[in-house]
């Protein structure tokens, strides 16, 4: 591995690193009943994650002996919600009552096996693809909302970050550290990751001294 592809795996290595950090204080802080703090946490922390993705990538194109610039690696990590799109890696959808997206899954769920299950699930996975490209901006927007006082002139009120919901804050912590979590275990279990990604597998297991990633509690929520 040459010095440029082992900076960038390091510094990979070292945003999922901060990931768990700043998730680890975002649990203290939603215990402390500090919402919007907690949220804010939560939220750089999936830059952070995104942070981590970008580089690999840069790694990967280093590994192939292709320079990379210290001005192109500023400017794939500087933009917020590129950070977030490359931080996020499933959809949670939260159903309450009776809704349209609810009777599709249930129609495509009784559909398996017959030949209308592709057109459901085919509608699905658009509605999927809508909401992983909407999910990134808001969630840039909900970080701001959570951090700072703010006019708005639509309500022609003022944002008050402490208002923010107990129940906004849970959704937001547990769809981050589920996330985190996940790709947590593909990073550390290298067995399994040396049969999906071997080289990744390979240059992760010769840095012998590299530092634990966080493994986080959540606690059991009401």
């Amino acid at each position: 591995m040459n010095v440029q592809s082992e900076l960038f795996l390091r510094g990979a290595w070292y945003a999922v690193e901060q990931s768990g950090v700043l998730l680890k204080d975002a649990i203290t802080l939603h215990s402390s009943e500090s919402y919007a703090s907690a949220v804010v946490l939560a939220l750089l922390s999936r830059e952070e994650f995104g942070r981590g993705h970008i580089l690999l990538d840069l790694w990967r194109k280093a590994s192939d002996a292709t320079d990379v610039s210290s001005e192109e690696m500023q400017n794939a990590c500087d933009d917020h919600i590129e950070k977030q799109r490359r931080g996020q890696n499933s959809v949670t959808y939260r159903l309450q009552g009776a809704s349209g997206l609810t009777k599709l899954m249930q129609d495509r769920s009784k559909a398996i096996g017959t030949p209308e299950y592709a057109e459901l699930d085919n509608k699905l996975k658009k509605i999927d693809e809508l909401k992983m490209k909407k999910t990134p901006p808001e969630r840039h927007s909900t970080r701001l909302k959570a951090m700072y006082v703010d006019f708005n002139e639509a309500t022609a009120e003022w944002n008050r970050p402490c208002l923010l919901a107990k129940d906004k804050a849970i959704d937001c912590l547990t769809d981050a550290i589920n996330d985190y979590l996940v790709n947590r275990d593909r990073l550390t279990q290298l067995e399994i990751l040396r049969t999906t990604d071997p080289d990744l597998a390979k240059a992760i297991g010769n840095w012998s001294d590299r530092p634990a990633l966080p493994l986080l509690i959540w606690p059991a929520q009401e």
